[in-house]
């Protein structure tokens, strides 16, 4: 979507997007680009879009403004040398990220790993990402938290749960 306002993608899947395999093209599942603004990308999903000789993209923001993303599952989107589930161009951004999962995005050699990419407001550093809720089960375990603020962990017996 390109230029426009309030858009919404809900509940929609993006599999398999290709750009060619010459040139610096790129593949997207999804894309708000322009000056589109305070449009949604909600529960959907995004995986395997490559762009050949170029970058693939899950999920891109490319020069919008305002929108929000939430309750995404993006895999394995990948580029010759970059791929991205979620990637946002603005240089400080004012969009909303909630509860994505983003697994294998990254160089199609798999050396580079590019889940997630927003510069988030007001502290403009790619480092720093918010997470509102995590659940660690019996299947998955954490082994780090690094540059994030504001995590309480609670424990409970059926799951242990992060909390911005």
């Amino acid at each position: 979507s390109t230029g426009g306002t309030g858009n919404t993608f809900q509940e929609c899947q993006a599999f398999g997007n290709k750009a060619s395999a010459s040139g610096a093209a790129t593949g997207a599942g999804f894309c708000l680009a322009g000056s589109e603004q305070y449009s949604n990308i909600l529960k959907c999903q995004s995986k395997t879009n490559s762009g050949g000789a170029g970058t693939g993209y899950g999920i891109w923001l490319d020069s919008a403004t305002s929108c929000t993303i939430h309750g995404n599952e993006v895999f394995v989107n990948t580029g010759t040398t970059d791929g991205y589930g979620i990637k946002d161009d603005e240089s400080s951004s004012v969009s909303a990220y909630m509860e994505n999962f983003a697994y294998g995005n990254g160089s199609a050699d798999g050396i580079k790993i590019n889940n997630y990419d927003v510069n988030l407001s007001p502290n403009d550093t790619a480092n720093v990402f918010p997470v509102r809720e995590a659940f660690l089960t019996d299947h998955t375990r954490l082994d780090t938290i690094h540059q994030l603020d504001n995590i309480e962990l609670i424990e409970r017996t059926d799951v242990t749960t992060l909390r911005a």
